[in-house]
């Protein structure tokens, strides 16, 4: 809630945009994965750390899991069964786009005035 708060602020805001870009892009920069075993080490091994670290929820799984996709792609790269690895990168690449379009849907049924729900008609 805070996140969307503050994303909405920086977006209406010249001032605040021009002054937090750069420590978003530099924050963005950083790899989840470095920043993972930062939150085991803080909230412990639960759930707490995948919760944490939302959009990387497979690479709190990398790191503190015994189960999940992230734990199936890690146990099965270590038998060196390539077909496991694939197979829960492809529920992870379905589950991606249908969260995607979930998302999308709910936003053309929420916001549809907005310029980001008009259809681009190509002029030839």
């Amino acid at each position: 809630m805070v996140g969307v708060a503050l994303a909405v602020l920086i977006v209406e805001s010249r001032l605040l945009e021009k002054s937090m870009y750069a420590l978003i892009v530099g924050l963005n920069s950083v790899p989840k994965v470095a920043v993972a075993p930062l939150f085991v080490i803080w909230l412990g091994t639960d759930a707490e750390p995948k919760i944490a670290i939302v959009v990387g929820a497979i690479v709190g799984e990398f790191v503190s899991s015994q189960r999940g996709l992230g734990y199936v792609i890690l146990s099965a790269q270590g038998n060196f069964d390539t077909a496991r690895v694939f197979a829960a990168l492809l529920v992870l690449a379905v589950m991606g786009v249908l969260l995607f379009w979930f998302v999308a849907r709910a936003e053309r049924l929420a916001i549809p005035w907005h310029a980001s729900q008009k259809e681009y008609i190509p002029t030839a």
